[in-house]
């Protein structure tokens, strides 16, 4: 007639295995989260870099086997910066080296071309012309030949050394009747109206 009740403490035996048994399956969810989340960080890190996929698939493969040993191995292991920023590492050097060349650019444009350039091939502008005694290649501001001394025929001052009020008088030009044949003085240019 009465029944028997046996209680052990607050919870009965079957609740007690019941809340270790959900307490155990959330912790191994947990662990299992937290392996899959460990897996995907390592490979995308080391995807950023290193582009062998045999060190991606080793390295992740590891620490996917070894878990926490593996991660720290892997830490030891991998390389020590991202393709990213050793690619930038690469261009800031490569512009250093560029500036430390000192290569020729173009008066016009400011581009960089090639000394041997008779002209730039961006803006046209005219960056070498021949000697006339020995026909060699003259940069455009050069007053002489430096591999006769000839004088340059023609040779313009650098825009940064021509005087400003220089520009806008015209430009004595050369009578075509000879020099003799006018009666003048030879050191006195004949200027024309343009």
């Amino acid at each position: 007639m009465f029944a028997s009740t046996t209680t052990v403490g607050f919870m009965g035996t079957d609740t007690l295995i019941s809340a270790l048994w959900i307490a155990g399956i959330a912790v191994a969810a947990y662990m299992l989260v937290m392996w899959i989340a460990l897996v995907l960080w390592v490979y995308r890190d080391i995807e950023s870099r290193s582009v062998d996929q045999f060190t991606r698939t080793a390295l992740t493969a590891m620490v996917a086997v070894f878990n926490i040993p593996g991660l720290i191995l892997y830490l030891a292991l991998r390389p020590s910066e991202p393709l990213v920023e050793s690619y930038n590492r690469q261009l800031e050097m490569e512009a250093f080296m560029h500036e430390m060349r000192r290569e020729d650019v173009c008066s016009g444009c400011q581009r960089s071309v090639d000394a041997s350039f008779v002209a730039c091939p961006y803006c046209r502008a005219t960056l070498q012309s021949p000697c006339a005694k020995c026909s060699r290649s003259l940069q455009q501001f050069w007053a002489i030949c430096p591999y006769c001394s000839a004088e340059r025929q023609g040779a313009a001052a650098s825009p940064a050394t021509r005087p400003a009020a220089a520009s806008t008088l015209p430009e004595p030009r050369l009578s075509p009747t000879p020099v003799f044949a006018q009666g003048r003085d030879v050191r006195t240019p004949v200027t024309t109206a343009s």
